[in-house]
């Protein structure tokens, strides 16, 4: 069965078009093509449909292949370009290749387009698969961030040398400075000598592989001290080894504090039964 293959072909020879076409169709494929010759027919094309690949001869009376590829990239689409070129000479080859030409293919050589062809169909279907997935991530990351940032909860993520790798907005309102200023940094340089005494045990507990949860007193930078409470939790790569640890971290100071208030009511309360 036939692949369909959505060719466009910037050619002014009918001839040679049909040429590049029967090649198509006898390595299996089912071109669906328009061929163009001029700056404003590649344009029109590009935007009635979705191409799979340009094929473009070198020099035309009224057009090129360095000025349809420009025309290709303004336009922001990822489509495998190849030249076809019964002149081209090696030095303008390169100068094409390294302008964002994928491949060239000599007139005489038109064996060589076929494997080609498929080569770069391939490439550009690896390039779309990451592009995917990295959009994929990125939103991934967008909506993990919204939902940490709207957390009372101070969150971050370390490595192994206690460098910060993320923060959620929260430390924005602790420490008084874009989290953006922060990533990369020593939790020492962030926190200040004495918050950081006070996480660093817990720190290299957890980068040995320990998963804590406690309370403690944090110094804070602006005065002042508030009891946290914490959890460490180190990720594991595949070798079994910390690759990094996540932070919760949750300020009680005043539950702590109502806490309290509510024992002392409790005891004046029992003393006056008593």
């Amino acid at each position: 069965m036939s692949t369909t293959l959505r060719v466009l072909i910037v050619e002014d020879s009918e001839s040679d078009a049909a040429l590049i076409v029967r090649r198509l169709e006898r390595a299996g494929y089912a071109p669906v093509y328009e061929r163009v010759e001029t700056a404003s027919s590649m344009m029109s094309a590009l935007k009635k449909r979705e191409w799979d690949i340009v094929i473009a001869d070198y020099a035309m009376p009224r057009f090129d292949a360095p000025s349809a590829l420009k025309l290709l990239q303004e336009t922001g689409r990822d489509i495998p370009f190849i030249v076809v070129s019964g002149t081209m000479g090696e030095e303008t080859a390169v100068s094409m290749m390294k302008a964002g030409v994928h491949d060239y293919v000599m007139k005489d050589h038109l064996a060589r387009m076929i494997p080609a062809v498929q080569r770069e169909l391939k490439d550009a279907e690896v390039r779309k698969k990451r592009r995917l997935a990295e959009d994929a991530l990125e939103r991934s990351e967008r909506r993990m961030r919204t939902i940490t940032d709207s957390l009372p909860a101070l969150i971050a993520q370390i490595d192994t040398q206690q460098k910060y790798l993320f923060l959620n907005r929260r430390f924005e309102t602790l420490l008084g400075k874009p989290t953006a200023e922060l990533v990369g940094k020593h939790m020492l340089d962030v926190l200040g000598e004495a918050a950081y005494e006070a996480v660093r045990k817990n720190v290299e507990k957890a980068i040995c592989g320990q998963k804590l949860f406690c309370e403690y007193d944090l110094p804070l930078p602006r005065g002042g001290v508030s009891r946290m409470y914490s959890h460490y939790l180190p990720d594991f790569n595949d070798a079994g080894q910390v690759d990094t640890v996540y932070i919760w971290e949750q300020e009680i100071t005043d539950i702590k504090r109502t806490e309290e208030a509510l024992r002392e009511s409790e005891q004046r309360l029992k003393e006056i039964i008593d």
